[in-house]
Parts: structure tokens; C-alpha cells; sequence
């Protein structure tokens, strides 16, 4: 990837739309759009469009593109102009607004790679805005996930890491961490001026700032990982419980769909089966698992750890109990497996008993956290639903304020600075070595720099960017 190539691509989705965009970024854009384009006049007659003066900068031009290795026109369009640095990659760049179907789009981004352009790769415009300083890494990871946002929330969320809250608050850090840095160096370097090295004034001062203002701080936004990840990527529920107790039918029901293979035969999944859903306005992956007994039965053993391992790392746990069986001495186990997690527990095939039953799952097993259900018939789906709205709403309450982790990538480099801070904060305390410390603070640094890019390798860039879809 040569980053002074001029660069080309469709900026809009694939398929068949009203308006498409094709997006071309370099030094070469200028004279592409020249070669290209012809500016409709105001006698309604296209001409060529190679005059210096054209084109002017935020400025909307009407006319026709031409493919120049023929002179055939492709299509009417809209051609806008932005200058560098004022554009999305601080390089010149020309958009092409034309007829949004398939066949246009590609006839006239082949007509731009005829003169000259190479094609971009994917996220290599947001790739570009990164490396001349438009934004840094977290935005532009931002940006990737306002484009995948699959709720409202995680849009706003993804709309806040774009302007920049995160970056703002990892510099100010890195801003602080170098002031304590330069006070532990400047000890080092001139120990004759003070007493001790550090004397005890300076030493607390110290220990106050960096546990007060770095290590504090740091910790209460890596605990917003757990809300952000929600808001981000959706609530992760799994449905456990013993062979058939009415998971599958559950999982049908809460999704409206036959997704699941419905049997009276116990252990009819085998697998875990995943749904993208929506409660109100929280997008959900709801996971039908298998159900957990033992067996002798390899594949069923497979299928029972990985249900296991589901609901390990679920948000919601919602254990299925059979209000016709009882709960048995299987469903205890389970209620006790699963009592740390957050846990729904749903008494289903409620039609087939009566109102007798409800003290020994009420009382006895949930504490009175039950919901009864029957799948079949529908009753209690509604309040089960709304139960899981709001607990949705709950996980993810805290990440529409302030700055907000939702990736694992920040959250690992957090953690490593949080580790080396510390370590820092320690040393302090018992007196150790002050080039300890500062050899610590100064590892801290690059963890926090590998959130917005400065210090991050050319590998991680590759992989963030290679997840961006071509044109953006």
C-alpha cells in the first residue's frame, strides 16, 4: 500500500440505491475529475472541463461523466471538490454523486482506475484521515462502528467515540503521566538539589497524584468496558437448561421464527444456535444451547460444554425450568451454578399445571424471581420480554455518559497501563529506585498511545483497518 497513490472507490453500499457515490483521494483527484467530467452550462450544453479554474473547492457541479477512453457518456451526475487539508483524508478529494445501481457505479470507477487511480483497499480512507492526523486510532475505529451500529444507543455511542472523548481523555492522562515523568527524571538527574533523592513532601504529593488522578480515573473507565461492549455489540443472552424442558420453543417464540428444530426426542440440539433480535430498541443475540445432563453420548457431551461455555460469558442467563416435572434435583444444580450470573429464570409449560405449583418454584427455587411462561400458548412471553428490555437497558445505562470503553483492543491497553501506573505507584511507596518508577510511567505511556495510534505497530493498524468496508 503506497499512501501516496491516489485512491479510488464506491463510497455507498452495495445493491441497487437512488444515489451512489464514487470517492477518489490523492493529488491525482483534480486531474481525474478534468479528464471525466463535463460541467453542464447555462445553456444546457455539456463541455469539457479542462480549464484551470475548474474546479473551485465546496462548490456542487452539474454535468455528465464521460468514460475518456471513448468519450461515451456514463451518466448524469453531481461532482463536489474538497480541498486539502479541509476534506476527509486532508488530501484533495472529489466525490461523483450519480445514479446508485450496480452497472453505473462500475462503469464509472472503471473509468477512473483508466486514468491512473488505484483502487482502494478497505478503510484505506479513514486509514489515510488517521496517518495525516484528521483523527486518531479510536475514532477511527468510531467511525467503523457507526457504520455497524445495530441499535440507536450504539450509534450514539459509536457518534461520542468520533468526537473524540476518548482520545480527549487518553491524552490528558499521557499529558499528566509526562509531568510526573519529567519531576522523577529531573530527581534523578539532579539528586544534589534535593534531599534524599525525593524528600517525604515531594514523595506524597506524588503518591497522591498518580493514585488520585491516573490510577483512579484509569480504573473507573475500564469498568465502563462491560456497559460499552452491550451498547456496542448487543446483549448476549443464552437459554439454558435440561433436555426438553422448552428451550428450542422459547427461542422460536422470543424471535418469532421456526429457528430451532422442535421435538419431543430429549437433546434434539446439539449445538448452540445464535439469533440477532431486537427487545425495544436493545439489539440482542439470544443463543438456544443444548441441553445439560450427562451422557455417554460424545456429540451430546460436545454440545453440553459448549452450552456451558455460552453461558459462561452470556450477560443473561435464562435458566428453563419444566413447571409440569418440578424442579428437580438438575434444576437446583443449575439454579446454583448460575446464581453469581445475572439470571432469569423461566418456568415454562405453565399451561399444563395449575396455580398449585407456584409456591415451589416461587418460594422454594427462585426466591420469587420466576417468570412463568408457556411457549406454546404464548402466556407470560410479554413480561418475559419486557424483564429482558430492561435489563438490557440497565447493562447499558451507564455508557451514554462521558467516555466509554467498547473495545477489547482499549480495554487490554488500559489494563497494561493501569499495570504499569501502579507498579509505578508502588515503587514510590517503598522507597524503590526512581528510575524504576520512571521507566514504569514511561511504559504507561505507550500502553495509553497504543489506544489513539501513537505508538501503535503497523500490524494492529492493518488488522483494524481490514475489518472497514472498501469506500469509507
Amino acid at each position: 500500500m503506497n499512501p501516496f497513490d491516489t485512491i479510488a472507490a464506491i463510497a455507498t453500499g452495495a445493491g441497487h440505491g437512488g444515489i451512489g457515490i464514487v470517492r477518489i483521494s490523492g493529488d491525482q483527484a483534480v486531474r481525474v475529475l478534468r479528464r471525466l467530467f463535463r460541467r453542464k452550462g447555462s445553456e444546457g450544453h455539456c463541455k469539457p472541463s479542462k480549464d484551470s479554474a475548474f474546479p473551485n473547492p465546496r462548490r456542487v457541479y452539474h454535468g455528465q461523466i464521460i468514460d475518456p477512453r471513448s468519450n461515451a457518456m456514463i451518466d448524469e451526475a453531481l461532482a463536489f471538490y474538497m480541498a486539502a487539508p479541509h476534506s476527509y483524508t486532508r488530501e484533495d478529494v472529489v466525490e461523483l454523486q450519480c445514479h446508485g445501481g450496480p452497472a453505473v457505479l462500475n462503469a464509472i470507477l472503471d473509468a477512473v482506475l483508466s486514468c491512473g487511480v488505484r483502487p482502494a483497499e478497505p478503510g484505506e480512507f479513514t486509514r489515510r484521515a488517521f496517518l495525516n492526523g484528521r483523527i486518531d486510532l479510536s475514532q477511527a475505529e468510531a467511525v467503523a462502528d457507526m457504520i455497524q451500529a445495530r441499535s440507536r444507543s450504539a450509534g450514539l455511542l459509536a457518534a461520542r467515540q468520533l468526537d473524540g472523548v476518548v482520545g480527549q481523555t487518553i491524552r490528558q492522562w499521557v499529558a499528566l503521566l509526562n509531568v510526573v515523568t519529567a519531576q522523577i527524571e529531573a530527581f534523578i538527574e539532579f539528586p544534589e538539589d534535593t534531599a534524599d533523592m525525593v524528600d517525604d513532601f515531594q514523595r506524597q504529593a506524588l503518591l497522591h497524584r498518580i493514585a488520585q488522578e491516573l490510577v483512579a480515573p484509569m480504573n473507573d473507565l475500564m469498568a465502563t468496558y462491560a456497559q460499552g461492549r452491550v451498547v456496542r455489540d448487543g446483549i448476549r443472552i443464552a437459554i439454558v437448561g435440561r433436555p426438553n424442558v422448552g428451550k428450542s420453543s422459547l427461542l422460536n417464540r422470543l424471535v418469532a421464527q421456526e429457528r430451532a428444530i422442535v421435538t419431543d426426542t430429549p437433546g434434539t440440539t446439539r449445538d448452540v444456535i445464535e439469533v440477532d433480535c431486537f427487545f425495544g430498541g436493545a439489539a440482542t443475540i439470544i443463543s438456544d444451547c443444548a441441553g445439560i445432563r450427562e451422557s455417554q453420548d460424545p456429540v451430546e457431551q460436545i454440545g453440553v460444554e459448549r452450552a456451558q461455555a455460552c453461558a459462561d460469558t452470556a450477560d443473561l442467563v435464562l435458566l428453563v425450568l419444566a413447571a409440569d416435572e418440578g424442579c428437580t434435583a438438575a434444576d437446583r444444580k443449575l439454579l446454583h451454578k448460575y446464581r453469581d450470573k445475572r439470571t432469569l429464570v423461566v418456568v415454562n409449560k405453565w399451561d399444563l399445571v395449575g396455580e398449585a405449583h407456584l409456591d415451589p418454584f416461587d418460594v422454594d427455587a427462585t426466591n420469587g424471581k420466576s417468570i412463568k411462561l408457556s411457549a406454546r400458548t404464548g402466556l407470560g412471553l410479554e413480561a418475559l420480554k419486557t424483564a429482558v428490555q430492561e435489563i438490557a437497558e440497565d447493562l447499558g445505562s451507564q455508557a451514554h455518559f462521558g467516555a466509554t470503553l467498547c473495545h477489547l483492543r482499549h480495554k487490554r491497553c488500559l489494563e497494561e497501563a493501569v499495570e504499569h501506573t501502579q507498579r509505578a505507584l508502588s515503587a514510590l511507596q517503598d522507597s524503590f529506585s526512581e528510575d524504576m518508577v520512571s521507566l514504569d510511567l514511561q511504559a504507561a505511556v505507550r500502553a495509553l498511545q497504543g489506544i489513539t495510534g501513537e505508538s501503535t505497530d503497523e500490524a494492529v493498524l492493518d488488522a483494524i483497518f481490514s475489518r472497514f468496508c472498501i469506500g469509507k
